[in-house]
């Protein structure tokens, strides 16, 4: 993420991380910082979902804290759908334990994608 000098806000992404939402750029790692936001998880990571209209949609993976709500599924999507645009909000949430690791410790979110089916 970068503010530009008019003060333009940013959030730059590897290629990969951005998803195509019907049409529009969504970087996944605004969508996760806002469910950072929300205090009721450990980490995340979204990924894109294959869409047969909108080429793909936001899903998110997550490892909940240890005081998350019971109901955090619905809880998470209600939070996004105050902060986000409605192009940018995301369609299912998976609880995990722990995620797979490529090199550096970094979420292998090419595996999580691989965990998705297209939605038809």
């Amino acid at each position: 993420m970068r503010i530009d000098t008019d003060g333009y806000l940013f959030f730059e992404d590897r290629e990969k991380d951005l998803l195509r939402v019907g049409g529009e750029n969504v970087a996944a790692s605004e969508i996760e910082a806002v469910i950072g936001e929300s205090g009721w998880v450990a980490e995340c990571a979204v990924v894109g979902q294959k869409h047969p209209m909108l080429d793909e949609v936001p899903v998110a993976f997550v490892i909940p804290n240890a005081d998350a709500p019971t109901d955090l599924k619905e809880k998470l999507l209600d939070y996004c759908k105050q902060q986000l645009a409605n192009f940018k909000q995301i369609r299912d949430v998976n609880i995990v334990d722990d995620f797979p690791r490529a090199a550096l410790q970094k979420i292998a979110k090419y595996k999580l994608r691989e965990q998705l089916s297209v939605i038809v």
